[in-house]
């Protein structure tokens, strides 16, 4: 209780420099919270009877505005915001221009392009008619989308119109199946993957030490001295190189007068290989066994339990692939120094039956 007291002290104070509580309240409104919300919040913090005083209301007045039940005229929320240099205002929603050569899409456009009247789009959107599978063929090839989206398209609405149920069970199975594809991560990578034999490399992939010590060799500094791997991975001398004897073999490095050059790089397992099962737990218990013995004060981690829907979850997902393909290209542009590791986990704590 005394941690929570301490920081309302310290949001109140802070709250009576204008240029603070202005932001204060952008950023609460940015994130979603409704603005009577956040003026109730602020005010509270900063002091209900400083407050009144300030604006010159009395204070009963202003509790009645703060409490659930109210509702405050524009000329009083703006009374209120105007301590904080703020005041509501209408502004436009500019879109995107049109690159050059484009058109700008409008219910007509696409109308013309679906080869069907503009009001029976404006049913569409009502959610009132729905497309035929020709009519959205039409309207996605003028919107040039890749053949592959389109036909996950028609098949979201072939589903939606389905009326027998064990043939919407197999509909909503090769949704799935599409949707399972697109979460494979080499489609989401500039990466070599390893060759078709399901075989190839599985002395690689069974030891998840042997990946950390062929990634630290990209260092120029672990090339020109291997030995001093042993200190700061923590290997023993003899399974270091039992390690490297493993990389060579497998035609990732080559050893030379006690150099290395490093022959392969960026590799990656596709899930379906037998071994990416093993090789994916051997290298997170690796992981967790690293986050929790070492004090370095760079390493982050963080966890967190949330609820949501599916639609929220395929965009969390989406986004996460947005986010590991900059990722990628900020890890490529960087010099080798030293050897991270990223893990993600989103999944669902039902038991499925």
């Amino acid at each position: 209780m005394s941690g929570e007291q301490d920081w309302n002290e310290g949001l109140s104070a802070d709250l009576k420099d204008p240029e603070f509580a202005r932001e204060f309240i952008l950023a609460a409104i940015e994130d979603g919270m409704p603005l009577k919300t956040v003026l109730a919040k602020t005010i509270r913090a900063y002091g209900v009877k400083e407050f009144a005083k300030a604006i010159k209301m009395a204070e009963p007045n202003l509790v009645r505005l703060l409490s659930a039940r109210s509702n405050p005229t524009q000329e009083t929320l703006n009374r209120l915001l105007e301590p904080f240099r703020l005041r509501l205002a209408v502004t436009p929603i500019l879109e995107p221009r049109p690159k050059k050569g484009e058109r700008r899409r409008t219910h007509a456009s696409v109308a013309e392009d679906a080869r069907i009247p503009k009001s029976y789009i404006s049913r569409v959107m009502k959610g009132e008619a729905e497309l035929s599978p020709d009519q959205l063929w039409l309207v996605c090839t003028r919107d040039r989308r890749a053949e592959e989206e389109i036909s996950f398209l028609l098949l979201l609405l072939e589903k939606d119109r389905c009326g027998v149920k064990t043939r919407r069970d197999v509909l909503e199975q090769q949704i799935a199946h599409v949707r399972a594809r697109k979460t494979e991560s080499e489609r989401h990578l500039k990466v070599n993957q390893v060759g078709s034999d399901p075989h190839e490399n599985a002395a690689y992939y069974l030891d998840p030490w042997t990946q950390l010590v062929h990634i630290a060799l990209t260092i120029p500094r672990y090339r020109m001295n291997v030995t001093t791997l042993c200190q700061e991975l923590g290997l023993p001398s003899a399974r270091l190189e039992g390690i490297l004897e493993t990389l060579q073999i497998n035609g990732f490095i080559e050893r030379t007068e006690g150099r290395v050059s490093v022959l392969k790089d960026n590799v990656h397992l596709p899930k379906s290989s037998p071994y990416f099962e093993v090789w994916h737990r051997g290298l997170r218990a690796a992981a967790q066994h690293q986050i929790s013995v070492s004090r370095n004060p760079i390493n982050y981690s963080f966890s967190v339990v949330f609820s949501a829907n599916e639609e929220a979850r395929v965009e969390i997902l989406r986004k996460w692939f947005d986010l590991l393909s900059n990722i990628e290209s900020v890890a490529s542009a960087s010099p080798e120094q030293d050897v991270f590791g990223l893990n993600f986990d989103l999944f669902t704590w039902r038991i499925e039956k």
